[in-house]
Parts: C-alpha cells; structure tokens; sequence
C-alpha cells in the first residue's frame, strides 16, 4: 500500500506540474507569486494559520478601487445576530425605469476562508463594470460555524434585499457561486409575492460540492492553486459533524442535486468556468441541469486559466479578458 500510495503521489505532482507548464508566462508568475504566501504544507497547517495565509495573498494582490465609488457598511438582522454586509456604488450608476437591479455577492474560500475585504477590490471593479450597486456578504464560517449557517447567512441577505423591492441578480465565486445558487433555488419555491430574481452569475461554481464523478474532477486533480483534494477537505469541513454523502442530495449543500422543477424556477444564468480545474465541469453539468428544465441558461470554459484566477486581472492578459467577459455578462443580465 505505501508503495502504491507513493506511485500516486509522484504521478499527482507529474500531473500537476504538466498542468502548470501548459499555462502562460504570466499566469505561471501570478501562481509563483501566489505562492510567496502559502509554505509547501500550508493545507496542513491550522485554520487559523491558513486564514492568515489566505489574508496575506490577497492582500498581496489588492487594486485601488475605482475612482467615485461609494463605499458603506451595513448589516442585516440574520438566524444567529447581525449578518455584515458592505455596498459599492459606483459613479455613475446604471439607471433605467423603475429600481435598477442590484448585485447580491457572496465570496469564495472554500467556506472557512475570506469575508468583506478578501474580495472588496473585485467587487468594487465588478460594481464598476456592471454600472449598478453590488452588494457583499459577510456569512459565517466553518468550522466554527458549518452548514447550514452560511447559507442560512446568504440567504437572510437576500430576503432582506428583496423586500427593499429592487431587482437581485445573485453572485459569487467558487463557494460563493454555490451559496448564488442555492440561494437561488430557496427563493425559487417562495411564493411570497416579491420580484422575481433577475438573474444568477456564477465563476467557477463548486456546485457539486466535492462530487468525484464529474471528468474535470480527475482530469485536474493536481491543478494549480486548487486541488481535488482540498475540494473533497473543505467540503467535508462545511460539512461538519454531518455526512457531506447524505448532503450530497440537499440542494442547500449541493446544489447540482436540484430536481428539475427546483431548476425550472430560476432565472437566467451565466456560468464562467475555467480549464484547468477541478470544479470546471460543475459549470456544464449545472447548465445543462437548468437547460433540461426549460430555464435560461449559458456556460463558457476559459481555456488557459486555473482556479482562483480572478486575482489575476491586472498580471495577466488573459485573466483580464477572462474578467472583462464576467463584467459583460453582470451588464447583459442587467438589460433582461
């Protein structure tokens, strides 16, 4: 066993390193420079240690926000006290007749990673791009506080937002393009008279919650900056004392386990995902679901780009088209 544990080590790292040397010169330095934060066991080390690592990295990669924009801090009343939230508008807003939609943003970071100023800069430059108020969220963390609770959190956001009376389109990244989702899901089966969602956006969604069966999950075990692995560790961290297999089939934890009636109530979704990761195909299968159920619905696969990219767009031609493609898409789900 040690041995053939040993084999399926050294054709990981040959996989991952392949992986790596099929991107660019500089999305190679961007993960080089991501890097600088994160020592070679940092999977390993404590919570706490690798919030400080995670916090340092983005730091590292922070932009200035957008000339003009209005920033404020707020907070909602939430299942378990205040739910922080933080509002970007930009100079300029888009306006149209009646309220102009507004964007309902949860971040990435595997569920025990992140909150307001991990991801202010990208939602300050998505503000910006889109032309209307986006609006962050700051939900509750594993391990101290596992699932349910962020999504409780997001959710709470959202039903605060709605019955202010404006338009939401639901965003997110990674987790975060899951937590959109299953928000989207809840609001769905509500009849409780409030506007319909305007639209759902999500970049590189783990949808499927650490599913192994879906052919990215595989192909791009060793991908750079994010692995199988930590996909299936940190699902099991959200997870808590709960089985993450019997949570495989609550949408609220996975969303892909949505039936086609759950699907058929949402609006129209963008899904951006990227090559060269492991959660690539959970952007297609969740397509695909809402397709089959008769909703609106659209994906495209960035070639050349891993996980995590989005911190890229000022290092990285491609990542700032890959950016810029995302900007579009909050605008053309704005005009619907």
């Amino acid at each position: 066993m040690a041995a053939d544990e040993a084999q399926r080590e050294a054709a990981g790292a040959e996989s991952g390193a392949a992986a790596l040397q099929s991107l660019d010169p500089e999305i190679r330095a961007f993960i080089a420079e991501n890097d600088l934060d994160y020592p070679p066991d940092a999977a390993d080390r404590p919570i706490a240690e690798q919030r400080r690592f995670y916090n340092a990295m983005c730091d590292r990669f922070r932009a200035p926000r957008p000339e003009g924009m209005t920033v404020v801090d707020g907070a909602i009343a939430g299942p378990a006290g205040a739910v922080k939230l933080r509002s970007y508008r930009p100079l300029g807003q888009h306006s149209q007749q009646g309220q102009a939609p507004r964007i309902l943003y949860f971040h990435g970071g595997g569920y025990f990673l992140g909150g307001l100023d991990s991801h202010d800069d990208v939602c300050a430059e998505f503000a910006e791009g889109a032309g209307l108020e986006l609006i962050a969220v700051d939900y509750r963390l594993a391990p101290e506080n596992p699932f349910p609770a962020p999504f409780e959190d997001a959710l709470a956001a959202a039903l605060a937002l709605r019955a202010e009376g404006a338009p939401l389109i639901l965003a997110g990244d990674s987790v975060g393009g899951s937590l959109a989702a299953a928000v989207a899901l809840a609001l769905g089966a509500l009849q409780d008279g409030a506007p319909p969602l305007k639209g759902l956006l999500l970049i590189y969604p783990s949808v499927s919650a650490g599913r192994r069966d879906l052919p990215s999950f595989a192909a791009n075990a060793n991908a750079p900056l994010f692995t199988s692995d930590y996909a299936v560790w940190a699902a099991k961290l959200h997870a808590g004392d709960q089985d993450p297999a019997a949570l495989s089939r609550d949408p609220r934890f996975t969303p892909l386990s949505a039936s086609a009636e759950q699907a058929a109530a949402l609006p129209p979704c963008l899904s951006y995902a990227v090559d060269v990761d492991p959660v690539r195909d959970d952007a297609l299968a969740w397509t695909a679901l809402l397709s089959a159920a008769g909703a609106q619905a659209a994906a495209s696969v960035h070639a050349g780009l891993p996980h995590g990219v989005l911190r890229a767009r000022h290092r990285s031609l491609k990542a700032g088209r890959f950016f810029a493609a995302i900007q579009s898409g909050f605008v053309t789900l704005r005009n619907i």
